[in-house]
């Protein structure tokens, strides 16, 4: 409810402006400001959208303009985390780790968003070249009973290029049955497999997988592997395309 709060009391005020006994220039002129005055107050959303936008057009040098503009604005806390993760994924480290330590410093209004900035935070440490360093920040948060796709999809994958197939298999095997739907996390599955040279259960994983209506990219790449390995060159040229294609 206090998400809408603002355009609940801009309406109102709205409608008392064009109910009032007044002259039709003066009732005009009143509305008028009551909607520029909301345009401005909600303007952070303007910038947050222009800068999506861009982004899909891979124009991020000035996606990112725009992205400060929402931050100087008060953009929500979705947004927030949105562009901290956008600068982390295209390599400014530094910067979504700022826009992080400075989102983790107040309240917030969703709790669950700190557990999601912690996350972003262990990725930076990750992408850092601190593996281990991004496992400890990740099992703090799996210790104090956190859960998620993105927890245990992230945290297999730092197991796993440390060589710790045992423990990313027991993650696997944590997860409840909700979780393991996601495609994302049973294609980190899928990688375990095939590093253990289980091609039968990998086949049997990712064949009916391929039929499903999301996909990730990594698994048309893992897909691809497997058909190799049985021999099925066009199934893995088809899915090396797909894989082409990005997100």
């Amino acid at each position: 409810m206090k998400k809408y709060l603002p355009f609940l009391i801009f309406a109102i005020l709205e409608l008392a402006v064009c109910l009032a006994p007044i002259a039709y220039v003066p009732k005009l002129a009143a509305a008028l400001l009551l909607i520029l005055g909301y345009t401005y107050y909600r303007r952070q959303v303007f910038f947050y959208l222009k800068g999506l936008g861009l982004i899909q057009k891979g124009k991020q040098k000035q996606a990112f303009v725009w992205f400060e503009r929402a931050l100087k604005s008060n953009v929500n806390e979705d947004g927030e985390l949105t562009i901290a993760n956008y600068y982390i994924l295209f390599g400014d480290m530094q910067r979504g780790n700022q826009i992080l330590d400075h989102f983790l410093t107040r309240k917030l209004e969703n709790p669950q968003h700190k557990n999601l900035a912690e996350m972003l935070k262990a990725l930076v440490v990750y992408r850092q070249g601190d593996t281990k360093g991004a496992i400890g920040m990740m099992e703090k948060m799996r210790s104090e009973g956190y859960r998620s796709v993105a927890l245990y999809a992230d945290l297999m994958l730092m197991y796993l290029d440390e060589g710790n197939i045992d423990t990313a298999l027991e993650l696997w095997n944590e997860a409840d049955a909700d979780l393991k739907k996601d495609v994302g996390l049973r294609d980190v599955y899928g990688r375990t497999l095939i590093l253990q040279g289980k091609w039968e259960e990998a086949y049997k994983l990712y064949r009916p997988m391929l039929q499903e209506p999301v996909h990730v990219v990594n698994e048309f790449i893992h897909a691809s592997q497997v058909f190799v390995h049985y021999g099925m060159a066009k199934e893995a040229l088809l899915c090396l395309t797909e894989s082409k294609k990005g997100p």
